[in-house]
Order: structure tokens, then sequence, then C-alpha cells
């Protein structure tokens, strides 16, 4: 069973953060906070378009700082996807990723989406352990997806998580 969290404020580690909707004002922290040498990397106006269309685009705060964001869309009917998650190195490992993929589980769940995809790379070993012991699932590969930092290009998995 997936957990609910029915506050936008989660405690992780007595860490307490904010999960809160992405506003425009936001952009340019979002894109300076992000590290520009990872496949991940989105830029201005891509995240500003995602607001335009009304992506379901949320911000993490610590302290009123942003700290980290995600972004997801609806694919289908019965389906969402989670097109950019990103936080900041030095919060990694506190438990934000994961309260930001419930935030966004509950949010297409309440909108009875039944399927979550994803595309992770595959050098992105830490994402991928969270997204598994968060019971998504490897369903494909998209070949040469991302560029690494190295200006390689490497796959994507696919991932889904029913709902």
């Amino acid at each position: 069973m997936l957990s609910k969290f029915m506050s936008n404020y989660i405690a992780s580690r007595d860490l307490p953060y904010k999960i809160r909707q992405m506003e425009f004002k936001d952009v340019d922290i979002v894109e300076s906070i992000q590290d520009k040498l990872l496949s991940g990397f989105w830029n201005k106006t891509k995240l500003i378009n995602s607001l335009e269309v009304g992506y379901c685009c949320r911000v993490v705060e610590v302290d009123r700082q942003i700290v980290g964001y995600g972004v997801t869309s609806e694919t289908h009917l019965l389906e969402a996807e989670i097109l950019n998650i990103f936080i900041v190195k030095s919060w990694q490992g506190m438990g934000i990723g994961r309260g930001l993929i419930n935030h966004f589980v509950n949010y297409w769940n309440n909108r009875g989406k039944e399927e979550i995809f994803l595309e992770v790379a595959l050098s992105n070993f830490n994402a991928r352990a969270l997204y598994l012991k968060m019971k998504f699932l490897d369903i494909g590969r998209r070949p040469n997806y991302y560029r690494n930092k190295q200006g390689k290009k490497e796959d994507a998995l696919i991932m889904r998580l029913k709902l």
C-alpha cells in the first residue's frame, strides 16, 4: 500500500520541509540550483513552458530555501509521467526525494491514474535504487536517451509504478 501524505509539510529524520506549487518567480532559482552537467538539466525555457501548459510542478523548501523540484504530467487518461526530479546534492539521502515522489503518487492517485512512468539514466544508481524501493519496476530502455557528464550518450531505464 502506498503511503498517503495529507499535508504539504513532511518530516524526514526530523528535517521539516515543504512541498509547494512552483511559481514563475521560482524558475531562476530552480535553474540555478541544478548541476548543469547532469543529463536531467532543465533550462529556464523548459521550466516556464512546463508551468504555462499546466504540468504539475512542485518545489521543495527547507527554511524557505528551494532545495529541489519536480515536474509531472498527464500522458493518458489513466497514466502520468514524472518528467524530472532534482534534489540538491547536499540535501540528498534525507528522504526529500522520496517525499516528493510520494507527493506526486498521491496527486495522480487522487486524479484516478493507474500508472506512473519515468525514465532514469543507467548511471543514476541512487535514483534507481530509490525508485525500486518505492515499487517502480524496470519495463524497458531508451537507447542513447541521455548525455552523461563526459558528453557520452547513455541509455535510460523506463520504469513504471502501478497505483
